[in-house]
């Protein structure tokens, strides 16, 4: 299973820490910082382009370590690039299998010297690993906002990985839910609408449970909601309010919402106004979207049937049946 990961690859527990390298055993600068400030090793010898190196490690989240030369000193084309990368997760993947290794982070190798972007590192990682070895657990970490964000919206790997089939065509929905917390019962009432929709099969996302201490905000929020299928709004009059004068974490959050909206690959009715308030209201930059209206607790059921509907773009529409006697008798 391939995983993106928005951070560095000490920020998540894992067996495995992949370090990338050269064939001259060089390694980026902050890389090797990272690893002294650790009291990890980083003075290696040359390796082959291609090959790693792997120790074990006492004292760390982790046990093993392995220097990955994905970068030809002789040669820093893409293609051979590409060609290094396979070769080291062939090793990795044997390593794993053979030390009882379950989880590896690693970085986006050959996206620096090596000449791939980041959407191609990852589209070679993601193939390799799955055409290895698919039980192994692989975070990719990105410590790049912006690649983090391109890979997410166009990398076919990220594609097919992040989401899990429902039947043969339908994929679990990634739902972003944002709200003020001024008042406690949206508070409340938000916590409770994201475990309804868990509960019904939707990865909702909402900072109650995915926004850790330590995290950039504004980041964390521009993510979300660029990699999310839907967007609700619960539009409380706290919302409105804020959202209207542009204050605090929702001002900044409607602001992210506008830029998304306005950009020419975000998709239809992405965003949806939730009316939670008995005004009616909802921001003035979201006037011209047809919101959905839910003022009463999240146990009213047939609200939460119609919201899935939308959520999953279910329609009931009947099909258009045959033509009325009359004109079938005028077209003969």
């Amino acid at each position: 299973m391939i995983t993106l990961k928005y951070g560095s690859i000490f920020d998540f527990d894992c067996d495995m820490i992949v370090i990338p390298c050269n064939n001259f055993g060089g390694i980026a600068f902050g890389l090797r910082k990272s690893l002294i400030e650790r009291d990890l090793p980083f003075n290696i010898d040359p390796i082959g382009a291609g090959n790693c190196l792997f120790t074990k490690v006492d004292g760390q989240r982790f046990e093993h370590l392995v220097f990955a030369a994905s970068v030809n000193g002789y040669d820093m084309s893409g293609p051979v690039t590409a060609k290094n990368i396979k070769r080291i997760i062939n090793q990795i993947v044997e390593y794993c299998l053979g030390n009882k290794v379950y989880t590896v982070n690693m970085p986006l190798l050959g996206s620096g010297a090596g000449n791939l972007d980041a959407l191609e590192s990852y589209d070679v990682i993601s193939e390799a690993f799955s055409a290895q070895n698919p039980t192994i657990c692989v975070n990719v970490c990105v410590i790049s906002m912006e690649s983090y964000a391109l890979i997410q919206k166009h990398s076919p790997a990220y594609n097919t990985s992040q989401s899990t089939p429902i039947g043969k065509e339908k994929k679990i929905p990634l739902v972003f839910i944002s709200y003020s917390h001024d008042n406690p019962e949206t508070c409340s009432w938000g916590k409770s609408l994201t475990d309804l929709l868990r509960s019904n099969g939707i990865d909702a996302i909402s900072d109650i449970y995915d926004l850790k201490y330590g995290e950039g905000l504004n980041d964390w929020m521009e993510i979300q909601i660029a990699r999310s299928n839907k967007v609700l709004l619960i539009c409380d009059d706290s919302y409105v309010q804020k959202a209207n004068h542009n204050k605090g974490g929702t001002g900044t959050e409607i602001q992210i919402i506008e830029s998304e909206i306005n950009k020419s690959d975000c998709p239809k009715r992405k965003i949806i106004p939730i009316i939670h308030n008995e005004n009616k209201a909802i921001p003035y930059a979201f006037k011209h979207l047809y919101a959905f209206e839910w003022l009463e607790d999240t146990n009213d059921h047939d609200k939460l049937d119609e919201l899935l509907k939308v959520i999953f773009d279910y329609c009931e529409k009947p099909p258009i049946g045959s033509l009325p006697p009359f004109v079938r008798e005028r077209e003969r």
